[in-house]
């Protein structure tokens, strides 16, 4: 009996959960975030009744969004002004010496901080970006001396600061000035004029990490986030968890903090919050963005985004800048492939590729497993001849327990950059995703004579699984849709001049070929019973020659897609 290699497609779109609580040795179970919606059709009716409650008795109420007031400065107006980027000044209110190492990490933790909450709003209605670059373009300290062996390319501000206004900070150890970049280049001075010149580098925003201002407590909104500098050092190094620095950034999107009780003034929404119970917005409730703070964010941008003349979102992305509206994630990774000559070449993932998903604020991949398949194989690309090993975790819907273990790709990644890691369920077990974490990924290095680690965030991976070929019934046939032929396809109303004018590729029949037609054909490979794909769209769909609609045709489409086939 024939069988093949099937490459299960993960497309963003459709997944069942993205986790996101920090992992730290062996894999565990963590809460779960939807995936981005594509309209506010798809706002959970469960979770309205809150959202209205703090819209309307919190957020509109207090202006936290400008919204009455036409203070159009939050991290909406920040981002879209500047075409999905955010450039940061540190400002060092300390004397604590930090190496360049430390300011470098610092720029990571920003953009996986705004990153965080900006992937939530991708691939949901007219949200333009599917990654905010982030930049810190300078740093404003007390003395140039706390930045040990400082770069020539660094920029450094070191003659201008104002008092602490708050004389019971001072007395507490925290320094009596407070440094700070040029005023003039600062967009929170001059965000109501759109048309302003700035006479350098602007900056959107301060991290602001203050000596002595306790590693508990921070402030802030759409100027900055006010931490303290221990704060922020354990963050941006990985040795503390970075929620209260994602609350702060919460505030910047016009998020409210909920201090009261139940229904009270400055409190949160009657019956509770929706969902798990908790918001990351209510101080103890959750080190995580919940569920319903995500929704919550997609809420807004539905309501701000309304507002005439607050965005101009026909130009928010600037000319030859690639964005997708309907993906949460964008990933690019480094891959060994014949056709480059053995060199690395770069690989943009696209919706339904195949791709795992890698979330760098957790460290780890998550891929989905398709319903009812016990045998996997887990196909890592990287470099030819790596060594690679970690850790593997899924959680069990049979047993309600976390499981977990640790893998080796034994021979390497071989001469060809990629090998396969053989997995099995357990005969009782039921999972629909796994993570993987990467504790060693090392290549050997002649010069060195010895193994040196590689950059792991470049590793791709990606599910197979065997599939029986077999002649299926009439019953199978109706329920696996993905795998009739394309003459099986076609139906009697759909004429052979209606199915000529149509264009390869175009599964929605829209007239276009774009990222709207990968969703949709991942999501009908995936049996999603909440789509429907025309006869002529499966016509279209049809694209390797095969008169079969699986995932292959998926692979060509987002090849074109991609730019690596020139045509389809």
């Amino acid at each position: 009996m024939k069988r093949r290699i099937r490459t299960l497609a993960v497309c963003a779109a459709v997944a069942a959960a993205a986790l996101t609580a920090p992992l730290t040795g062996s894999l565990r179970q963590q809460s779960a975030i939807t995936a981005s919606a594509l309209s506010y059709a798809d706002f959970p009716s469960e979770y309205q009744y809150a959202a209205d409650w703090i819209w309307e008795n919190r957020i509109s109420r207090e202006d936290s969004l400008g919204m009455s007031s036409r203070r159009w400065n939050s991290l909406f107006d920040q981002i879209i002004a500047n075409k999905g980027q955010l450039n940061y000044v540190v400002r060092w209110h300390s004397m604590q010496p930090i190496t360049y190492e430390q300011r470098k990490a610092f720029e990571t933790m920003v953009d996986t901080g705004i990153n965080k909450w900006a992937d939530l709003l991708v691939g949901y209605e007219n949200w333009p970006y599917a990654h905010v670059k982030v930049n810190i373009v300078g740093w404003a300290v007390l003395d140039r001396s706390v930045l040990t062996d400082l770069h020539s390319d660094e920029v450094v501000w070191d003659s201008i600061s104002e008092p602490e206004g708050d004389s019971s900070l001072v007395s507490k150890g925290v320094p009596a000035n407070i440094p700070c970049a040029p005023p003039e280049l600062w967009t929170f001075n001059y965000f109501s004029d759109r048309n302003h010149q700035y006479p350098g580098q602007s900056f959107d925003m301060y991290i602001w990490a203050t000596q002595n201002y306790g590693d508990y407590g921070g402030c802030g909104g759409d100027w900055g986030q006010r931490l303290s500098d221990n704060y922020y050092l354990a963050a941006s190094s990985g040795s503390g968890f970075p929620h209260i620095y994602w609350h702060e950034l919460g505030h910047a999107f016009g998020m409210t903090d909920f201090y009261g009780g139940e229904g009270e003034s400055d409190g949160f929404p009657p019956g509770g919050f929706p969902g798990n119970g908790s918001s990351i917005m209510m101080a103890g409730s959750s080190s995580e963005i919940t569920d319903f703070d995500a929704w919550m964010l997609r809420y807004m941008w539905t309501k701000v985004s309304a507002q005439s003349g607050r965005f101009d979102l026909a130009n928010a992305v600037d000319p030859g800048t690639v964005t997708t509206t309907t993906t949460t994630t964008t990933t690019t990774t480094t891959v060994y492939t014949e056709e480059s000559g053995g060199n690395v070449t770069s690989v943009t993932a696209q919706p339904g590729s195949g791709e795992a998903v890698y979330y760098p604020e957790n460290d780890y991949w998550l891929l989905d497993i398709p319903q009812g398949v016990k045998s996997f194989r887990i196909r890592a690309y990287g470099l030819p001849w790596a060594a690679l090993s970690g850790n593997w975790g899924f959680w069990d819907q049979t047993s309600q327990s976390w499981i977990d273990g640790a893998f080796q790709y034994q021979d390497s990644l071989g001469e060809q950059g990629n090998a396969a890691l053989p997995m099995e369920l357990g005969p009782d077990q039921n999972a629909d995703q796994i993570q993987l974490q990467v504790n060693y990924y090392a290549l050997w290095d002649n010069d060195a004579q010895d193994m040196v680690l590689q950059d792991k965030t470049a590793l791709r991976f990606v599910i197979e699984y065997d599939e029986e070929e077999t002649s299926p019934t009439e019953a199978e046939t109706t329920a696996q849709p993905a795998e009739t032929t394309v003459s099986e396809s076609v139906s009697d109303d759909v004429t052979t001049a209606e199915i000529k004018a149509g264009r390869r590729g175009d599964v929605d029949c829209s007239g276009e070929v774009n990222v709207a037609d990968a969703v949709l054909f991942a999501r009908f490979c995936a049996e999603d019973k909440e789509i429907t794909v025309s006869a002529e769209g499966k016509v279209n769909a049809e694209l390797t020659g095969d008169t079969t609609l699986d995932t292959a045709d998926g692979t060509v489409l987002l090849e074109f897609l991609a730019g690596i086939r020139e045509s389809l």
